[in-house]
């Protein structure tokens, strides 16, 4: 390759497929979640607004209020929440359904999220996911409903 621009676009579109994990399926290293952590309550999303989260266990369920709103739940793995979201799509707006996978690594205080998002099986090519617990009395719905 003779052309400089050619080279480098080439050497930055390997550095790209190595940084994304080479395409296949992210590993996430994680440490144990602390004792007393429940993500439960109502969190808010500079990317994607408000959010209801429902942790039971090692299940978390939960929605976010952005563009469409949207349902994502997902499972534990110490102090990682793997999780797949749906937002739904809408026949009379002419607007499919859209899946991904994410992950969020929860602080030690349980008080913030802070991750990324991916379509389909990609946990991070779509972009980043944060959150913060928002301090309230008692969250506006029942938490111990049954929801799992």
């Amino acid at each position: 390759m003779t052309n400089p621009f050619a080279r480098n676009v080439a050497v930055g579109a390997l550095a790209l497929f190595f940084l994304a994990g080479c395409g296949g399926a992210q590993k996430i290293e994680s440490k144990p979640l602390p004792a007393g952590v429940n993500l439960s309550g109502d969190w808010w999303s500079p990317e994607y607004e408000n959010m209801k989260v429902v942790h039971k266990g090692g299940l978390v369920k939960g929605t976010f209020s952005y563009r469409t709103g949207g349902t994502f739940e997902g499972k534990l793995d110490g102090d990682v929440l793997l999780f797949e979201w749906v937002q739904p799509g809408d026949f009379d707006k002419a607007r499919r359904e859209i899946r991904g996978s994410g992950f969020l690594r929860v602080s030690q205080d349980g008080r913030t999220l802070q991750g990324r998002w991916g379509y389909d099986d990609d946990r991070m090519g779509g972009g980043v996911w944060t959150a913060e617990k928002l301090v309230r009395e008692e969250p506006d719905y029942d938490v111990n409903e049954p929801v799992f």
